[in-house]
């Protein structure tokens, strides 16, 4: 059984997630780490222009072994490529608020009990 790093470095990451879905006390993160089964080597954003002008953002080794379209989250956003650990996230960038966004929006669209009865 492999053993689970401490403090792994995330590679690919969903920031619209860490924002809305974390707080002071929780981080949330959905990250994955890519690599290139030939050489195992991490896998790096690309920008290329496509015929027509089209410009196409991917996922590539570095040795071109290989490339991918963009990693996507659940949510549907584009994960962004990083070289940050998860420890290095909080510090970068720490929950302040108490609650996470989805949270608020949620509390504040519930009526009050009073309300109810009051259409």
């Amino acid at each position: 059984m492999k053993k689970l790093l401490k403090d792994p470095v995330l590679g690919w990451f969903c920031h619209k997630c860490y924002e809305h879905k974390s707080h002071k006390h929780y981080a949330f993160i959905n990250a994955i780490t890519l690599k290139c089964s030939l050489c195992d080597e991490n896998l790096e954003r690309k920008s290329y222009t496509m015929a027509g002008g089209r410009d196409r953002t991917m996922a590539e080794c570095p040795s071109g072994h290989t490339k991918i379209s963009l990693p996507e989250c659940l949510c549907g956003e584009k994960m962004m490529q990083t070289t940050n650990t998860v420890e290095g996230l909080k510090l970068n960038n720490p929950r302040e608020d108490e609650l996470s966004l989805e949270y608020r929006i949620a509390e504040s669209e519930k009526k009050s009990w009073w309300n109810k009865w009051n259409k």
